[in-house]
């Protein structure tokens, strides 16, 4: 394989990256859920003392960033999988920490921001150093140009 993407955290040993996306890791819960009630943002001191649901690939993740805030969270569940987690907080049993755009996949849950921590995921492109086919490197390289462009242009909005 030639190119993949890939979604962070992931350890990339003999890779080259390039950032496609990077979105937030928000909270997520039913609307009902006594803490979401009014709400758009929650800290992580909130979330500390509440059941949280995680997928495996955020639990280290996570875990560090209670720390560093020195808190402890309980951590219900883990699972494989992302839509798991999501599909748990579905059914009422925690709050679930996932990327934002998990919010497009349902129509369940309603989800927080979290305040007072930078947790981000991204998504990216990967290939083996030194090791990209010239027609993945000239791909790469108008990738290049047109996020110059998409820069340097500026649409008005509505």
């Amino acid at each position: 394989m030639d190119l993949t993407t890939l979604r962070t955290p992931i350890v990339l040993n003999g890779c080259e990256t390039k950032t496609l996306l990077k979105e937030s890791i928000t909270a997520m819960a039913l609307p009902s859920h006594p803490l979401f009630a009014g709400r758009e943002t929650l800290s992580l001191t909130e979330l500390a003392e509440q059941p949280l649901i995680l997928s495996n690939r955020y639990r280290k993740y996570m875990l560090s960033a209670f720390e560093q805030a020195g808190l402890f969270c309980d951590i219900y569940l883990t699972c494989e999988d992302a839509r798991t987690a999501m599909t748990m907080a579905e059914k009422g049993l925690g709050i679930a920490l996932l990327p934002a755009s998990m919010l497009n996949l349902t129509h369940k849950l309603k989800a927080c921001t979290i305040t007072d921590a930078d947790l981000t995921t991204e998504i990216l492109l990967a290939w083996r150093k030194g090791r990209l086919p010239s027609e993945l490197r000239a791909f790469l390289e108008l990738w290049d140009e047109n996020d110059s462009l998409n820069n340097q242009i500026h649409v008005p909005q509505p």
